[in-house]
């Protein structure tokens, strides 16, 4: 199974055959990003941003392969400078890849979750 987010034309997070892969991922994101991996067998893949800023708005893309399927599915990151001191926020947002096939039908959630405190921003 592979599964690629990204922004543009840059790797936000590579995870393939049960690892996560570094080599390829934008250097503006490195360090910052997890997949929830406990949630991939349910068809849940969970991205996790650390340490938000204002130049990680923008659209993002998640790409599902498991051999037999292969889909996408986009979700437009808004970030808001503007929020109260010293309390975190979180923005999570969602986008589904439905797979449809002639016995059963696969469901890929693609989160994109993040928490951050004012202070960081």
């Amino acid at each position: 199974m592979k599964v690629i987010w990204f922004q543009s034309l840059e790797i936000v997070h590579h995870y393939e055959d049960g690892q996560d892969k570094f080599d390829d991922q934008s250097p503006k994101f490195q360090g910052r990003t997890e997949l929830v991996k406990d949630a991939i067998t349910r068809g849940n893949v969970t991205l996790r941003i650390w340490n938000i800023t204002a130049s990680d708005q923008g659209h993002y893309k998640c790409h599902f392969d498991d051999g037999l399927y292969q889909e996408e599915a986009g979700i437009e990151l808004l970030v808001s400078e503007h929020c109260l001191q010293d309390l975190p926020w979180v923005l999570y947002m969602n986008g589904i890849i439905i797979v449809t096939s002639a016995f059963e039908i696969i469901i890929a959630i693609c989160h994109l979750w993040m928490m951050q405190t004012c202070e960081d921003l």
